[in-house]
């Protein structure tokens, strides 16, 4: 008989900071103990990028370890999740004969309730919101009315017991409750948070109370270099009325969230302990994307720049495999890599992408030179829309609308950027290489934005003061109205 396959465990929180783990002890006094501990069990990689830096193509990409880009979609979509069901992961791991697997939290795919090979889906907000008018509080999801998208403080009226990220948690543990125990199982959970409405219990909010709350990162860029896209995000998010003060109060709910998240993954990692799973099940934590937290006078995320483009990544292997406890791997990695790695640990063998790696070389040699040899590519589409190339030592972004290039460090924070006129003769060879591979990458996926192996620019939008107003009276970003059981998330982002 066969050795028994690893479990897999993946838990994505929806638009957390790489940045955002308590043991970086940098200038976000983010209190989370758990994931810290999963990262000295583990391996945590630094450098981890999204290639498509929004909730639901990377949706996509982790069912199949495909980018975006290669699968078509590029930003949030009304059109079914271009997936098939027969060769996803979940399906794979089935066809092995042994896995049984859940699909429990924001899956924010078309259409909901698709299993694209799971076994059983339980949906937020549709799930969730009939529990709650089960306990009595029907129109309570949401009901401070901050939306989706906004980016103020939301005091939540609800109780701790009741908040969406507990009720994840409570179907996970439930899970390991009514699970054939003989059988391996493939257990993921998105966490709706800490994407916006930022409205965590309010015992979590006083954790904060006398935390000092350093102030965003500054613009890098003089009003007429950087890209329009910033400008217009910038009116949608009402950031002129936004004073410091209060930029600050939404920065201590978003880490209040993060920390009620991780006090929730502290009961699932005991309930895995307590029934002696803990050893030979694969963990791993990540997000989809991050949350620009006011740095650059940016909310939300889209971008390639840290804080948006970079999220965390933990993994620890189950037991058999090689690895080093609390190493950290400074390679370039990406979103597509954690479905090829699952596919790998659990015996499957390659998935069939060009873009996804299996992990399991990085787990066991977190330090080996030959692996920062590699090069990430992303792409976000829409009118804000931009594309990256990221390499070992260089970050090249491109704006087609207006033509914009920025030139980045690839590791540290964005503090400096360049333009090709101010690098040295050697950065500009590596970051002109950068963008040769960026237009061949873009060209072979017949994106918009490159052609024949070239980028392509398009007009800027002239921001005048009628644009402006236009713009701040069509805000995407403000209250849609109420979410009732059945109706999903009504598109956004």
């Amino acid at each position: 008989m066969s050795a028994k396959r690893p479990n897999f465990v993946l838990i994505t929180a929806d638009q957390w900071r790489a940045d955002t783990l308590g043991m970086l002890s940098n200038e976000h006094p983010v209190l989370t103990p758990h994931l810290d501990q999963l990262a000295d069990e583990g391996v945590r990689f630094s450098h981890a990028w999204a290639d498509c830096p929004i909730c639901m193509p990377q949706r996509a990409t982790l069912l199949t370890g495909k980018a975006g880009a290669t699968l078509g979609v590029t930003t949030n979509f009304q059109h079914r999740t271009p997936v098939d069901a027969g060769r996803s992961l979940p399906s794979l791991l089935r066809n092995l004969g042994e896995y049984q697997s859940v699909w429990i939290g924001k899956t924010h795919v078309v259409p909901e309730r698709a299993r694209f090979g799971f076994d059983e889906v339980v949906l937020h907000p549709d799930d969730y919101v009939n529990r709650l008018e089960e306990a009595g509080y029907g129109g309570f999801f949401r009901g401070h009315g901050i939306g989706g998208n906004e980016v103020v403080p939301a005091p939540n009226p609800l109780p701790e017991a009741l908040h969406s990220s507990r009720w994840i948690t409570d179907r996970a543990v439930e899970f390991m409750y009514r699970r054939d125990p003989e059988t391996p199982f493939f257990l993921w959970i998105i966490y709706e948070a800490p994407h916006p409405p930022f409205d965590p219990p309010e015992a979590y909010v006083r954790l904060y109370g006398n935390q000092s709350i350093a102030p965003p990162r500054p613009s890098m860029w003089q009003a007429a270099d950087e890209p329009v896209a910033f400008r217009r995000r910038r009116i949608a998010h009402n950031w002129d009325r936004l004073s410091p003060d209060w930029v600050a109060e939404t920065r201590r709910y978003y880490y209040a969230h993060q920390t009620f998240i991780d006090y929730q993954l502290g009961r699932l990692f005991g309930e895995l302990k307590s029934r002696g799973l803990w050893d030979e099940t694969a963990v791993m934590f990540h997000s989809d994307h991050g949350e620009h937290l006011g740095d650059y006078g940016l909310f939300g995320k889209t971008t390639f720049l840290r804080g948006s483009g970079d999220v965390p990544m933990v993994i620890k292997p189950p037991v058999g495999k090689s690895w080093t406890p609390g190493s950290v791997c400074d390679a370039p990695v990406q979103n597509a890599d954690i479905p090829v790695t699952i596919a790998d640990l659990a015996g499957i063998g390659p998935l069939d992408t060009p873009d996804g790696i299996s992990l399991t070389g990085h787990l066991a040699q977190p330090g080996d030179a030959s692996h920062r040899e590699r090069t990430v590519f992303g792409e976000f589409g829409g009118p804000d829309g931009s594309a990256t190339a990221i390499g070992d030592e260089l970050r090249y972004i491109w704006y087609p609308e207006g033509g914009v290039e920025q030139i980045l460090p690839a590791f540290g924070t964005d503090s400096v950027t360049n333009t090709m006129a101010t690098l040295s003769a050697e950065q500009r060879a590596t970051a002109e290489a950068l963008r040769d591979r960026l237009a061949t990458w873009l060209t072979e996926r017949e994106s918009p934005t490159a052609s024949d192996g070239a980028l392509l620019a398009r007009p800027a939008e002239n921001l005048t003061a009628d644009r402006v107003q236009a713009h701040r009276a069509l805000n995407p970003m403000a209250w849609r109205g109420p979410i009732r059981y059945g109706k999903g998330y009504g598109g956004g982002y």
